[in-house]
C-alpha cells in the first residue's frame, strides 16, 4: 500500500499544474478580451464626448429653467371669499 503512495500524490501535483495551466490561460483570453472591447469601446465613449460638447458649443438644450413662478414654482390655491 506504501507502494501507491507516491504515486498518488506526484498525480495530485501533476492535476494541480494542469488546472494553474488551464486557469492562465483562460486569465489571457479573456485580458485579451477586455482590451478589445475596451479599444472599441473608448472610441465609441470619444464620439459620444465630441458630440456632447459640439451640442454644448452651439447652444443646444439649455439650462432648464425654473419653471417662471414667482414662488420658486409652488402654486398656491387662492380661493374667492366675495360671497
Amino acid at each position: 500500500m506504501r507502494l501507491l503512495t507516491p504515486h498518488v500524490s506526484k498525480q495530485n501535483g501533476a492535476t494541480i499544474v494542469e488546472y494553474v495551466l488551464l486557469l492562465s490561460l483562460i486569465a489571457m483570453i479573456a485580458l485579451a478580451a477586455q482590451a478589445q472591447i475596451g479599444a472599441k469601446s473608448s472610441g465609441t465613449f470619444y464620439q459620444l464626448a465630441k458630440q456632447l460638447s459640439k451640442a454644448q458649443d452651439d447652444g443646444g438644450g439649455g439650462g432648464g429653467g425654473g419653471g417662471g413662478a414667482e414662488d420658486g414654482g409652488h402654486r398656491k390655491k387662492r380661493f374667492n371669499n366675495d360671497g
